[in-house]
């Protein structure tokens, strides 16, 4: 039984015991009037509660319409007559004239939806304009004010690997600004902004110890500070990797990388072809074992496998088998450097299509290595690789052509690369671009330890007292998880068996602990609502520009448009019928019985 059927039946109920009682009096005199009047007083009640409406014929036009006042409006570009709405209690509170409504969908309750909406400042959140629901819409952008429109940073890393945070910052001042990323009150790295511009910026730090952090992003106008932002980190210690080299020849890119593995924690066991029939072993950070027969016991042990394509070609038909089974059977990562070899392709080489610039010689370029940035110039020999589908680009030249790009086999992983040379920025002293290649490279390959639960938040600034979607994906279906301590429920996705969803209203800013079925913990940030203001304007601003113009009215015209719709019935008319039956029946009985 719906809500207005149940309201219906207790009116008629009410209505016909009330003229029950009134015939039943002794006193006949006005006993018609009074039963009409006992009858009317709870229907009137009735009509109040249902929402009643009626269709009618309505005019506009498509130049008219609602104002809905969004963050950072500007009050010059109202008029008194506009008919003005916000979704913001401090909005209301600034500018009374606009009335507060609870969602966006409130502003379609009656005739005047047939016009489209003017939203005025920086517009509506994601979710705001899905509640548009493909409604025209006219947008009059607020200007975005100085500070960080853009920001994204690594909030996951392992010691020893970079931290870096990107983005861009407008300065409209005639004054140059330093942008400066702290930690523990320390300054970890800084760049300038010129006056009148709006550049893009990369600042990074290499943490040090595990656990969790929150960095400081800061603009400063000298020694006034102009914005300050929290950037929330978690840094889990890296566990070390077992890496197996192999090498067709000895060469300085095998002798530089099997140091640096070393030097960094690694697990290193190394085997290098020196004359035929003869090899040299040499291990670090790894008790010794037999290198001379590759199998699928000796790989087992190791995470990752790095070696030249010729290395690779040379392997005996049980060793190459071994090695495809791990591979493609156990999740073993693998990292294959192009070299001069004959071009017979073998499954290694299975999507990557190499170009051989023919005629050109190695040259001079800067390499841009995803998550990292730009580096400083290396020679590159006149070889890339060729766009696949089911590849990844990691690394690339300044021209935009792919150097190292990684596929899936299987269970495992297969990164080609075309870099031979990376040895000559150590030798130059830049050992930062050639911690961040090999850190990358070696990170995407490696073999993987299965996830028995993942946790994500669904939103990049979750904010305090704002719903929060906290997404857990899991090898078995699970129930209830704890947040902040409180047990909470998930919605299951009827697509996905494995993933939950629970949503949650952080009630104070800072970090937020999670516990999964397992007892695993997850951490995640919320944010004071004064945080992030200029990014979450200019994001609001690009989502809804882009819905209006996805939405747009379809012209404008000042003609009138007549069309039906349904109107509500106004409720002050059952209040006023209301009134009249019971102050008849109140006076009738007092000067009449």
């Amino acid at each position: 039984m719906t809500w207005n059927i149940a309201v219906i039946i207790i009116g008629l109920l009410m209505a016909a015991f009330a003229a029950w009682r009134e015939y039943q009096r002794v006193n006949k005199a006005h006993i018609f009037w009074r039963m009409i009047a006992a009858i009317v007083a709870p229907i009137s009640l009735v009509c109040v509660v249902l929402p009643l409406s009626y269709s009618t014929t309505v005019t506009s036009s498509a130049g008219a319409g609602k104002i809905l006042l969004t963050d950072g409006f500007n009050t010059d570009s109202l008029s008194k007559n506009d008919r003005v709405f916000t979704l913001d209690k401090t909005i209301h509170q600034q500018y009374p004239k606009a009335k507060l409504l609870d969602d966006v969908q409130d502003l379609f309750a009656d005739s005047a939806h047939i016009s489209p909406v003017h939203i005025y400042g920086h517009g509506l959140s994601t979710d705001e304009l899905k509640q548009l629901s493909g409604r025209p819409v006219i947008f009059h952008p607020s200007t975005i004010s100085d500070g960080f429109t853009s920001v994204s940073w690594t909030d996951h890393v392992k010691t020893g690997q970079q931290f870096r945070v990107q983005g861009a910052y407008k300065n409209t001042s005639t004054k140059t600004f330093d942008l400066v990323l702290k930690g523990l009150n320390t300054t970890l790295d800084s760049i300038r902004v010129s006056a009148g511009s709006q550049p893009p910026f990369a600042l990074k730090t290499t943490p040090k110890n595990a656990g969790r952090a929150v960095y400081s992003l800061i603009a400063l106008n000298g020694k006034d500070t102009l914005q300050q932002e929290n950037m929330p980190v978690i840094i889990n210690k890296a566990q070390p990797l077992k890496v197996l080299m192999l090498s067709s020849s000895p060469d300085f890119e095998t002798k530089f990388l099997k140091d640096w593995l070393g030097a960094n924690g690694y697990s290193v066991a190394s085997r290098s072809a020196i004359t035929k029939g003869k090899t040299g072993q040499e291990f670090i950070n790894t008790e010794q074992a037999d290198l001379s027969h590759i199998n699928t016991t000796l790989l087992s042990k190791f995470d990752v496998v790095v070696g030249d394509l010729s290395s690779f070609k040379k392997l005996s038909v049980s060793e190459n088998s071994a090695l495809h089974e791990q591979v493609s059977q156990k999740g073993l990562g693998l990292i294959v450097r192009a070299d001069s070899s004959d071009k017979k392709t073998t499954w290694l080489q299975d999507g990557f299509a190499l170009n051989y610039q023919a005629g050109k010689q190695a040259a001079l370029s800067t390499v841009t290595i995803q998550g990292a940035g730009k580096t400083a110039k290396l020679n590159i020999d006149p070889i890339d690789i060729a766009p696949q589908n089911n590849m990844q680009a990691l690394v690339s030249d300044e021209r935009g052509h792919t150097l190292s790009g990684i596929t899936i086999n299987g269970a495992g992983k297969v990164l080609f690369t075309t870099i031979n040379n990376t040895y000559s920025w150590m030798l130059s002293g830049n050992k930062s671009d050639y911690t961040a290649l090999w850190s990358l490279l070696i990170d995407k390959a490696a073999r993987r330890v299965p996830a028995t639960e993942n946790w994500s938040v669904a939103q990049g600034i979750a904010g305090v007292n704002e719903p929060v979607q906290l997404i857990s994906e899991s090898g078995s279906i699970a129930g209830a998880a704890k947040i902040n301590g409180l047990v909470a429920y998930p919605a299951r996705d009827a697509g996905i068996l494995f993933k939950q969803t629970f949503t949650y209203w952080p009630a104070n800013y800072g970090w937020q602990q999670v516990t999964g079925y397992n007892d695993s913990s997850f951490w995640w940030y919320a944010w004071k609502d004064s945080e992030w203001k200029t990014m979450a304007a200019a994001n609001k601003t690009m989502l809804t520009a882009k819905y209006a113009k996805a939405n747009p009215v379809e012209s404008i015209v000042t003609k009138q448009i007549r069309q039906k719709t349904n109107a509500a019935v106004p409720k002050i008319y059952f209040y006023i019928l209301f009134l009249v039956a019971a102050t008849f029946l109140w006076a009738e009985s007092k000067f009449f019985s």
